[in-house]
C-alpha cells in the first residue's frame, strides 16, 4: 500500500481524471458535443471580435518598440499608484479595453522583447489581468442579467479592484527599466509576424474556453462539487452555491447560475466570479506568465485579493444605486 501511494503522484491523478472525462464524452457525445459548441460560440461571438484586433495591434506596437515610447507618458501615474513604470499601465489599459488574457499576453511580449525583466513581469501581473467591457456589460449584464445597469456596475467594480490590487501589491519590488538587452528576432515582415502571433494566441484562448466550458458542464451534471454546494447551499441558496462551484472552473457558467435568482448577493458573487476568472482564465494566463518567467504564485494571490475587493466595491455600488 505504501509503495502504491508513493507511485500515486499528481501526474497520475490528472491522467485518471482525463481518462474519466474522455469516457464520459464517448458515452454522452450528444450532450457534450453541443456543450463544446456552446463554448466555441461564446468565444466566436464575444471573445474573438475584441481580442484579435488588440492582440494584433499590441503585438505590432511591441515589435516596433513604440509601446515603450507610449508608456513614458504614463510613467508618472504608474509610479504613484503602483511603484512601477508606465509599461505596466500600458498593459493594464489594454487589458481594460479587451479583457482576458490580453494583459498578461502583453507582459509576455514585453518580456520577450527585452523591455522588462521577470521581476517587473511579476509586478505587472498583479494588476493587468482583467475582463473586458464587451463581456461584462454585453454578455453578463445585458444577456445574462438582462440589465445594462448591472453590467456597468460590474464593470466599474471589476476595473477599480484591479487598480486597488496594484496599489496593494506595491510591495513587489523591481528595478528601474533599463535599455532592452533582448529583442525579437529581426524580420522583414512585421505585419505577418504580428498577425500570425495574434491568430495563434486567440485560437489558444478559444481552445481553453471550449474545453473548460465542457469540463464545467461535466462537473455540474455529475455533481462533482456536491460537498462544496451542500456546505454553501444552506447559507447562500442553491443557485448561488452552484454558481460559486462553477466559478472555480468557468465564470460564464457561474454568472448564469447566479442570474437564476437575482439579488444583491448574486450580483456581487457574479462580480467575484468574473474577477477570479476560474480555472479557464488561470490556465490561459499561466501560459503567458510562464513565457515571461514571472511568479505564478504572486499572480494567483493577487487574483484572490482582487476578487474580494471587487465584491466589496460591487456591494457598495449596488447599495448606492438602490438595486
Amino acid at each position: 500500500m505504501v509503495k502504491l501511494l508513493k507511485k500515486f503522484d499528481g501526474a497520475l491523478a490528472v491522467s485518471i481524471l482525463v481518462a474519466a472525462l474522455m469516457i464520459i464524452l464517448v458515452v454522452y457525445p450528444d450532450r457534450y458535443v453541443s456543450t463544446t459548441f456552446d463554448g466555441i460560440k461564446v468565444w466566436a461571438l464575444n471573445v474573438l471580435p475584441s481580442l484579435l484586433p488588440f492582440f494584433f495591434f499590441t503585438n505590432l506596437l511591441t515589435r516596433l518598440k513604440y509601446a515603450s515610447d507610449f508608456a513614458l507618458s504614463l510613467s508618472p501615474v504608474s509610479r504613484v499608484l503602483y511603484g512601477a513604470d508606465g509599461l505596466g499601465v500600458y498593459a493594464q489599459v489594454m487589458s481594460f479595453l479587451s479583457g482576458y488574457p490580453v494583459g498578461v499576453k502583453i507582459i509576455s511580449d514585453l518580456y520577450l522583447g527585452g523591455l522588462i525583466d521577470r521581476k517587473q513581469a511579476t509586478k505587472y501581473s498583479t494588476f493587468c489581468s482583467t475582463s473586458g467591457p464587451l463581456f461584462i456589460v454585453g454578455t453578463v449584464g445585458v444577456a445574462i442579467f438582462q440589465s445594462k445597469k448591472i453590467g456597468v456596475i460590474l464593470l466599474i467594480s471589476h476595473l477599480l479592484s484591479s487598480i486597488l490590487t496594484g496599489v496593494i501589491f506595491r510591495w513587489v519590488k523591481t528595478a528601474e527599466s533599463k535599455t532592452p538587452t533582448v529583442a525579437f528576432a529581426a524580420t522583414d515582415n512585421v505585419l505577418y509576424e504580428s498577425v500570425y502571433s495574434s491568430v495563434v494566441s486567440v485560437s489558444i484562448v478559444g481552445g481553453f474556453i471550449a474545453v473548460f466550458y465542457t469540463i464545467a458542464r461535466v462537473c455540474f451534471d455529475f455533481n462533482l462539487f456536491y460537498p462544496l454546494t451542500a456546505l454553501l447551499s444552506p447559507l447562500l441558496g442553491v443557485e448561488n452555491a452552484n454558481g460559486i462551484a462553477m466559478g472555480l472552473i468557468e465564470c460564464t457558467f457561474a454568472c448564469r447560475q447566479f442570474a437564476e435568482n437575482v439579488s444583491i448577493l448574486s450580483v456581487c458573487l457574479s462580480c467575484g466570479a468574473i474577477t477570479f476568472g476560474g480555472l479557464s482564465v488561470w490556465c490561459q494566463s499561466a501560459v503567458y506568465i510562464k513565457k515571461a518567467n514571472a511568479s505564478f504564485i504572486t499572480f494567483a494571490l493577487s487574483k484572490i485579493v482582487q476578487c474580494v475587493i471587487s465584491m466589496i466595491i460591487c456591494y457598495l455600488l449596488l447599495l448606492i444605486a438602490g438595486l
